[in-house]
């Protein structure tokens, strides 16, 4: 368990630096406008969101279901799940 905590931790600070390395020099404000102003992308990006949040769904389901049969609780699926499942939404509504 406390290998997990650490690997989750290691994670999110990379994520976190990576993000803010790229919005720094301006990557994320091209993305954001190519996501907009590209019809393609912009009908792929709303299909990955619906997979992501299914797949986020399908995550959590799969958690509370080995929860109520084993008693066993992942935190790591779990906050897996609740990040795809924000992602998927937030790419449904681009």
């Amino acid at each position: 368990m406390l290998l997990e905590i650490y690997t989750i931790s290691i994670v999110s600070i990379v994520f976190l630096i990576t993000f803010l390395l790229l919005h720094k020099i301006g990557f994320t404000s091209y993305i954001h406008e190519e996501l907009y102003t590209n019809p393609i992308i912009s009908k792929v990006v709303k299909i990955t969101g619906g997979v992501l949040y299914m797949v986020g769904g399908s995550l959590l389901a799969a958690v509370v279901y080995t929860y109520l049969t084993n008693d066993e609780f992942e935190l790591f699926t779990v906050i897996v799940s609740v990040v795809f499942i924000t992602y998927g939404e937030i790419l449904k509504d681009v």
